[in-house]
């Protein structure tokens, strides 16, 4: 029988050897022993240095705005909800505020921060803040280098992408799941 863990229990680390360390990412590996006393020499450590940030923006008809981007790792053509990370001394919502002129060249209005989240809690501490927002004007087009195009789409064509897993990342499905559910404005 395993010993039953105290809530205040962490685990501590007892050697770390950095394997990378780039302008935003260091990636570490670690030798940890868990609070139940098991022992894992080659934990992997990945320590972004700046939040990411993304955007659930809606337009006056209630359609919600995505973006078509190439991913690398899974090789493929994704719709996604305009996201990126943050720059040095940038708060979240600057940092948003930045990305969807430059991923959509929408200004937008009325942020809302929804939530903010790990997306690789079990190797990352990186955390993910998560806006609403309205569009208010376009002011220029997006970037593209990063981005292919953008659309406008409606609740049913969200659901729809979902269910088809034509979206899959975890910032546009957990922000788009919370809109539909009614978080809308």
């Amino acid at each position: 029988m395993k010993p039953k863990l105290a809530k205040t229990e962490k685990a501590k680390r007892l050697a770390r050897k950095v394997l990378h360390e780039g302008a935003g990412l260091r990636i570490s590996l670690d030798h940890v022993r868990f609070p139940d006393g098991r022992e894992v020499r080659d934990h992997y450590h990945f320590d972004f240095k700046q939040p990411s940030v993304g955007a659930v923006m809606e337009d006056s008809r209630g359609r919600v705005l995505l973006v078509r981007v190439y991913r690398y790792p899974s090789d493929s053509w994704q719709w996604e909800l305009p996201a990126g990370g943050s720059e040095n001394g940038e708060s979240p919502l600057e940092a948003m505020q930045r990305e969807l002129l430059e991923e959509t060249g929408y200004r937008a209005v009325h942020f809302e921060d929804w939530t903010a989240f790990y997306p690789l809690h079990g190797v990352s501490a990186h955390r993910f803040h998560l806006f609403h927002c309205r569009a208010a004007e376009r002011v220029g087009t997006f970037e593209p280098g990063e981005v292919c195009e953008i659309r406008w789409y409606d609740a049913g064509e969200i659901a729809q992408m979902i269910k088809d897993q034509t979206i899959c990342d975890s910032h546009s499905l957990i922000g788009l799941l919370m809109w539909l559910s009614g978080m809308r404005a």
